[in-house]
């Protein structure tokens, strides 16, 4: 982690400062491109399923992907071909097993 001299010669409190700074920089950075690698999986696997409706979905690390459509079907697959195909492209991914929830949306509402 780069510091300037200056800062190290203003003491600990400014140096504390300047690496909570970058962390949260770091964090941000990070968690952008998290979101967009689930957002470009998401969207991988709608194309393919030709799901053309928008998707909404949570990811919880430790509770898997919970996926919000109108047509959970399409994105299963026939005898559940996609969503096996897909929950083994997330273990490559994101190097675990994700559990992999479908919350059917009807009216504008989530049918849970």
């Amino acid at each position: 982690m780069y510091l300037p001299e200056e800062l190290l010669d203003n003491g600990i409190d400014d140096v504390n400062d300047e690496l909570d700074t970058q962390f949260e920089e770091l964090r941000n950075e990070v968690h952008k491109w998290a979101v967009n690698r689930e957002r470009k999986f998401l969207e991988d696997w709608c194309a393919e399923a030709g799901l053309k409706e928008p998707v909404a979905y949570d990811y919880e690390y430790h509770k898997g992907f919970t996926i919000y459509t109108k047509h959970p079907g399409i994105l299963i697959g026939n005898a559940g071909s996609l969503v096996n195909k897909y929950r083994d492209k997330l273990k490559e991914e994101f190097g675990k097993n994700n559990d992999m929830k479908f919350v059917e949306i009807k009216n504008g509402f989530a049918n849970y």
